[in-house]
């Protein structure tokens, strides 16, 4: 008898076990540990996915660089003259000198964006402008623009509520979309060469961002899996970029969605929540 229950206990334990969800048969503090765990792993691949991109982008970057020390270089110059004259002209030095800090505070901004975009932080959540979102990752790409001839329109909506999230993760969402506009675009025999960037107020309490492109589109079969995790429509694509945008997007409390336009390009659309007034 003392066997058989043996058996009956062990049936009904492994019907138990075989019912059980998965958090259920780990434990709270063990399920943490992998919450946390793959947290980090997505926050490294965001940061690999970041440095990147910057290598993608290290031609317009130095020139975001070189053109604030030109000016410096110049200036310093300019002045030197003045005041190697019989009767330097002290005003004149002064406006210089003035333009050379200007200069420089503007390069110092444009490095800690780049040290911002490369260095590995953990994320930090504070009330952001949209239009600063994308006015700083237009100065990652205005080079890369200038290079291949497309315009770049910003349409941005003034006294829009501001959006509560990490600053560095949506510039990278904003730079990656740019990126495909830009690519999509080199790839394409058009003469319709524009990005266009849109934010306004959305329904509710949403900042819609939407970056539109006269590129080739994106093909049907493909618009619905373009956000997945290794799927590019690119020959030498890792499909992780539009992969890396939603995550972030999702984990800001929005949504991203892509269409395409008529007569030909793609649009992206971010959707994401205002912050509570207290927030703000």
């Amino acid at each position: 008898m003392a066997v058989t229950g043996t058996k009956q206990m062990n049936a009904s334990t492994d019907v138990r076990l075989s019912s059980a969800r998965p958090d259920e048969l780990i434990g709270d503090t063990e399920q943490r540990r992998i919450e946390l765990q793959l947290r980090q792993i997505g926050t490294d691949f965001a940061h690999a996915a970041r440095v990147s991109a910057l290598g993608e982008l290290v031609t317009s970057i130095a020139h975001e660089v070189r053109q604030p020390l030109s000016v410096i270089v110049t200036d310093a110059d300019t002045a030197s003259r003045w005041l190697g004259r019989t009767d330097p002209n002290l005003a004149k030095v002064q406006q210089l000198v003035s333009r050379i800090k200007e200069n420089a505070l503007r390069a110092n901004r444009v490095i800690q964006r780049i040290k911002d975009m490369a260095v590995r932080s953990d994320p930090v959540r504070q009330a952001i402008d949209i239009n600063d979102i994308v006015k700083e990752a237009v100065l990652f790409i205005k080079a890369e623009t200038e290079a291949h001839s497309i315009s770049l329109r910003l349409q941005l909506a003034e006294e829009l509520p501001s959006i509560t999230g990490d600053r560095v993760q949506l510039q990278q969402v904003a730079v990656n979309l740019l990126i495909n506009s830009i690519q999509a675009i080199t790839q394409t025999a058009t003469e319709d060469r524009e990005i266009v960037v849109d934010t306004s107020q959305a329904e509710g309490e949403t900042v819609s961002l939407t970056i539109r492109d006269t590129g080739g589109g994106i093909p049907a079969a493909a618009l619905e899996r373009v956000f997945e995790g290794f799927f590019s429509t690119k020959p030498d694509g890792m499909g992780m970029g539009l992969a890396i945008c939603r995550s972030i997007i999702t984990d800001h409390g929005g949504m991203i969605r892509a269409a395409n336009c008529e007569p030909h390009g793609a649009l992206f659309r971010v959707l994401l929540p205002a912050s509570a007034p207290a927030e703000a």
